[in-house]
């Protein structure tokens, strides 16, 4: 019975450890956090106010194959697509981010344009209040996608700089491998939970309206 128990306890204070580590790692990342935000919001407002007929027939092509995608799903099957796009969506961010950190930044970049394309339609056909109306589902979703992006920007830059170690004959043993394994506890203790509550939302949000 008391080993039992002490398993539990220590089941917990590993967890509680890496939850920490997890939060410990983001705070010393925050400049690529806000410099990710930075520019999915210059893509909002240029998705809002710079587009061209061919680009609104190209995202309109986009947002009618994701409807395409989830016409007749039950909520479950809703959940799970929601949750699988957006799951595959950040850990692309974060693991391809390792080249060069190039990924995360189109990521960013195309994902705000088509929210502000979104946005300007939206406030077009039902007026500025639709904007509260969506604001809800991005609420654990965003800073989930943020985090994943900002991963995969400090990863490349650990890339480069062990590059520059290397060309330097400055080599630190384990600074790429121990930054990938911070950005893995991030991703597994912080971004995942995000994702799955952004999921049950965004599902029900959708039933609702129904």
């Amino acid at each position: 019975m008391n080993n039992k128990k002490s398993s539990r306890e220590n089941k917990k204070k590993i967890f509680r450890d890496n939850y920490s580590e997890s939060w410990g790692y983001i705070k010393s990342i925050k400049n690529y956090v806000l410099f990710v935000i930075l520019i999915f919001l210059i893509s909002v407002l240029l998705g809002f106010t710079c587009h061209t007929p061919q680009i609104d027939e190209a995202l309109k092509k986009i947002i009618e194959d994701i409807l395409n995608k989830t016409t007749g799903k039950d909520f479950f099957e809703m959940f799970i697509f929601i949750f699988t796009n957006n799951l595959n969506s950040s850990l692309l961010s974060f693991i391809v981010g390792a080249f060069f950190g190039i990924f995360p930044l189109i990521s960013v970049s195309l994902n705000g344009y088509l929210l502000g394309f979104v946005m300007e339609k939206s406030i077009g056909l039902a007026g500025i209040g639709v904007v509260w109306k969506l604001f809800p589902h991005g609420i654990f979703e965003l800073p989930a996608f943020f985090l994943a992006a900002a991963l995969g920007l400090r990863l490349g830059a650990t890339v480069i700089s062990k590059i520059k170690m290397l060309i330097s004959n400055k080599n630190k043993k384990g600074y790429l491998l121990g930054n990938f394994q911070k950005s893995a506890k991030v991703f597994i203790f912080i971004i995942i939970p995000l994702l799955l509550i952004a999921g049950i939302i965004e599902t029900a949000l959708i039933f609702l309206v129904k």
